[in-house]
């Protein structure tokens, strides 16, 4: 089967406003987001990424999520943590089909 070929020029940049120096925020809100610790460059990366490498990151991430919870949860925790996730998932699911 033939990889799905999606053109990347959809994703929608983060506003900036005229030109920085290396090293330095490109506006006033990239030096907001800069101020609260967030990564504008990783955004601006992650925001061209086509729909199929964002789930394969997603599934990257949930793996090492997983692969965490393994190694420092018990078996019984985790099975707690699985059923509550169920549980809430089932009465959201209700809860959005009008029941």
């Amino acid at each position: 089967m033939k990889p799905l070929r999606v053109k990347r020029d959809f994703a929608l940049p983060l506003p900036h406003m005229g030109d920085a120096r290396p090293g330095q925020p490109e506006s006033s809100f990239d030096a907001e987001l800069d101020a609260l610790g967030i990564d504008v460059a990783l955004l601006r990366a992650q925001l061209s990424w086509t729909p199929a490498e964002r789930i394969s990151e997603l599934v990257r991430r949930l793996r090492f999520h997983e692969d965490i919870q393994q190694r420092t949860l018990d078996a019984e925790t985790r099975a707690a943590i699985d059923r509550r996730l169920l549980e809430e998932r089932i009465a959201g699911f209700g809860e959005s089909h009008g029941k």
